[in-house]
């Protein structure tokens, strides 16, 4: 019975250190040399290519990288809702991996009549890929959080992003 019990700790402990692991490897992927609080006028085309040129003067994405993105946003809108977008390419081509953020309190034209507040720009390497699930669960979690959003939108400084980022509560 005691080994047992000792085993199921292990197993604990290693899916707690495998959860930890993630949410680690997700927060990691902010940076906040690619953090935008953007307020004045701009379109989307604007946006993207503000934040694509730095990632690409930073070596993290190749100089095809906004062609890809644009190519994708004529398939369809990448907005989740009225409050967030997330606009990525047609295929994993980042040379390293980082999701730029812009938070945007008076909103961005969208397109379709859709006017969102944040943007999280995904970036991710094809090694990366298969760690990305943390992250699209934090950004479930932020679209729920009306609170959490406004918070972030009143202080858009990217130390008080993570401070909201790493508080929110994750259900896998």
């Amino acid at each position: 019975m005691l080994r047992r019990t000792r085993d199921l700790n292990k197993l604990q402990a290693a899916i707690d250190n495998s959860e930890n692991s993630c949410r680690s490897g997700a927060i990691q992927l902010f940076n906040p040399d690619h953090f935008y609080y953007i307020n004045e006028p701009m379109t989307k085309e604007d946006l993207l290519q503000r934040m694509v040129g730095n990632l690409v003067n930073d070596h993290y994405a190749p100089d095809t990288f906004l062609a890809s993105i644009m190519e994708r946003e004529k398939l369809g809108q990448t907005n989740l809702n009225n409050m967030l977008a997330i606009p990525h390419p047609m295929s994993l081509m980042a040379l390293e991996s980082v999701i730029p953020v812009a938070v945007i309190p008076e909103g961005i034209d969208w397109g379709d009549g859709h006017s969102v507040k944040f943007v999280f720009l995904l970036s991710i390497t094809k090694q990366d890929y298969e760690n990305t699930d943390y992250f699209y669960d934090l950004l479930l979690e932020l679209m729920d959080q009306t609170e959490k959003q406004e918070q972030i939108l009143n202080n858009p400084s990217f130390n008080h992003f993570m401070a909201v980022i790493e508080n929110l509560t994750v259900v896998s």
